[in-house]
């Protein structure tokens, strides 16, 4: 793979993400996917989901729960050419309070085969937390 690919397909897991096309989801997910969401996330979502149902999963009850969409700002391929690290910021609202959420992240993918393999995510956990919470704490 090359820099533009790597870009390619993490732009297309965004836009999947972001429109719920599940068919070009299903095309983009290594059956084995790892994702390591960022422990602490509200709802118990934090830590690794294993496999293509299971990130669909996760993915799902983040819909669930928050209102939020996917803002890339910067993508940094990484040396091997098989992966990627994208800065940007999840902006949107929680579902139950309509409170704003809008926290940095940092994902770290890599791609085998045109498909996602392994997803790391870092983010501000706090925000999201606050964005849930009713009494906007």
């Amino acid at each position: 793979m090359n820099t533009d690919d790597v870009v390619r397909l993490a732009t297309q897991l965004y836009e999947s993400l972001a429109t719920g096309d599940r068919e070009r989801l299903g095309q983009l997910l290594a059956d084995d996917v790892e994702l390591h969401a960022a422990e602490g996330l509200p709802g118990g979502l934090g830590g690794h989901h294993i496999g293509a149902p299971a990130a669909r999963r996760f993915w799902r009850e983040i819909g669930r729960a928050f209102d939020v969409r996917i803002a890339p700002a910067e993508f940094h391929p990484l040396d091997d050419g098989q992966g990627v690290a994208v800065i940007g910021r999840y902006v949107g609202t929680a579902r139950a309070t309509g409170d704003e959420l809008d926290a940095a992240f940092v994902h770290v993918m890599t791609f085998r085969d045109d498909r996602l393999e392994r997803l790391v995510q870092t983010t501000d956990t706090h925000r999201w937390h606050r964005a849930a919470a009713r009494d906007g704490a």
